[in-house]
């Protein structure tokens, strides 16, 4: 390859490499997202010396905790630690995402596809999602292509390592090789590409199931990420948007409408290509081939939002889709200039459709007003829309988060700390229920129980028994609970899911004060 045309396919990847890490930079310190609270818990606790699914519960898989716990030994304890991270990641799924789209578009259809990743690159906290479902659709593709030994290999060790940061895609890139190799008649992929593929998926994932069990913690690990996970998906669970519900004949109605269209983009992506790629394995057309894994890719992707339908795990699972859809619009006219351009209306269609959802939204009654139209209302920094860096804020001047936050979350936040500071210090115990756990992390305080937020029932009695012994058993100070109707959803209150842990903190605890619906319980004198 001469000099001059290594440049030349290097420039993209330079450009976007430039502007998502200059766009990324100028929103990376802006928020707090309490759902990173769910992982910095179990980092927190790893750094305590705790041991993950043995001494605190949680559905994720390790690898994440561990990652993040050596960032935090090196450069401290601090938010923007993670927030670093996730810019990383970020700034690697756009990459990826157009080395991934040149295996199937043109230089301007895949630099529309990364584009997409720019403009609405989803929750910050699921960039792992985002980030191994893409390397495992390259590596995966790669192999189709070139079903090498290395190829084969460096595939299999990427979905093991997957694995171990996201469960469900490890799963689902082993499932998706082990339908090439199912194919073989039209993909060339062997018994022995799979058994290889097998072989080098074990390789990280057996140190690390080792460890796990000579700290004793093997089968609690495995419950935990493979199957008490599951049931958290479905507790969380959230009806799918209707597709036929009746706009409202204005501008916030018909960009509601959009966005429920949007929720079946996936679906009909994959009937296109799925129809596509079997009328081409009939006729023996081999240029199929490293289409099908992204349509494999696609379908198990959709998972994600088919159990929880709100556009944070929407936009998560539509890598694929979207692939697809850039695929079939490009190979339906390949020779059209104007088609391959045209491309370019995904990324700025979503670009817009989510910043006037973000307006909506934090209009009077918006959220009730996306409710009524059959839309899960999220906040609109679960899209990670790059209008979040211009959200008003003034900096939190907290130790452990230096960000910018908006005026009424400010004073909320320096009240909770005012009420903890004068019950407690840092290193005391409180309990925060059912969310708000990223407040162990902001306030440098401990959780009493092996849960780092409880959001639906316990498995059982004694379960409960035991949540409630730690709460008691360990010099917890202070509760700190809001009744919330999560998801809007009036039987997951705290109050109705966990009754008998509320009756005993009402027991155990005296209301002081109240921060908005927050009240701050503080423990009864002996």
């Amino acid at each position: 390859m001469s000099g001059s045309h290594a440049r030349s396919r290097g420039l993209p990847l330079l450009v976007l490499l430039v502007i998502s890490l200059g766009i990324f930079l100028t929103y990376w310190n802006v928020g707090l997202n309490d759902d990173e609270g769910y992982l910095i818990g179990g980092v927190t606790r790893i750094l305590d010396g705790q041991v993950p699914y043995r001494d605190f519960h949680h559905t994720y898989a390790p690898g994440r905790f561990y990652l993040i716990a050596g960032l935090f030994r090196v450069f401290g304890e601090d938010l923007l630690v993670v927030r670093a991270l996730w810019v990383v990641l970020r700034v690697a799924i756009v990459l990826l995402a157009y080395l991934l789209a040149r295996r199937f578009l043109s230089t301007s259809g895949a630099l529309a596809f990364a584009a997409i990743w720019i403009a609405v690159p989803g929750p910050w906290h699921k960039s792992f999602f985002h980030f191994f479902l893409l390397l495992d659709m390259l590596v995966i593709v790669n192999a189709a292509l070139h079903p090498t030994r290395k190829a084969v290999a460096i595939a299999g060790a990427v979905a093991g390592i997957s694995l171990l940061f996201r469960q469900d895609l490890g799963l689902f890139a082993l499932a998706v090789w082990g339908v090439m190799a199912a194919l073989s008649f039209r993909t060339r992929i062997t018994g022995g590409d799979l058994a290889r593929f097998a072989v080098w998926f074990a390789l990280p994932v057996v140190p690390v199931a080792l460890y796990f069990a000579m700290q004793g913690a093997l089968p609690e690990a495995a419950h935990k990420i493979f199957l008490a996970g599951m049931r958290d998906n479905q507790t969380n669970a959230l009806p799918f948007p209707p597709l036929l519900t009746p706009p409202r004949w204005d501008p916030a109605g018909m960009t509601l409408a959009a966005l429920r269209i949007f929720y079946y983009i996936p679906i009909a992506a994959v009937l296109l290509a799925a129809g596509r790629g079997l009328l081409a394995l009939v006729r023996n057309d081999r240029a199929i081939v490293p289409v099908l894994p992204v349509i494999g890719f696609a379908i198990l992707a959709f998972n994600q939002t088919l159990w929880r339908s709100d556009f944070a795990h929407l936009i998560q699972s539509m890598p694929p889709a979207l692939l697809l859809l850039l695929w079939h619009g490009e190979t339906t006219w390949p020779e059209s200039r104007v088609a391959r351009h045209t491309l370019w209306l995904v990324p700025l269609a979503l670009f817009a459709l989510f910043f006037e959802y973000g307006r909506i939204y934090n209009a009077p009654y918006g959220p009730a007003r996306i409710a009524a139209e059959g839309i899960q209302p999220i906040p609109p920094y679960y899209a990670g829309h790059v209008a979040e860096a211009f959200r008003p804020g003034e900096p939190l001047r907290l130790g452990r988060a230096r960000v910018r936050v908006g005026e009424n979350e400010s004073r909320f936040l320096y009240a909770v700390q005012r009420a903890l500071n004068e019950h407690s210090a840092p290193g005391d115990y409180i309990l925060t229920v059912p969310g708000y756990q990223l407040f162990y992390f902001l306030f440098e305080r401990k959780n009493p129980t092996e849960y780092i937020h409880l959001r639906r029932a316990l498995d059982s009695p004694e379960e409960e028994d035991r949540y409630i012994g730690d709460i008691l058993g360990h010099p917890t100070r202070v509760v700190l609970l809001r009744d919330m109707a999560i998801d809007g959803r009036d039987e997951r209150r705290f109050s109705r899911f966990a009754e008998r842990p509320y009756r005993a903190i009402r027991n155990a605890f005296t209301e002081s004060s109240r921060i908005g619906d927050l009240i701050v319980y503080v423990r009864n004198e002996d």
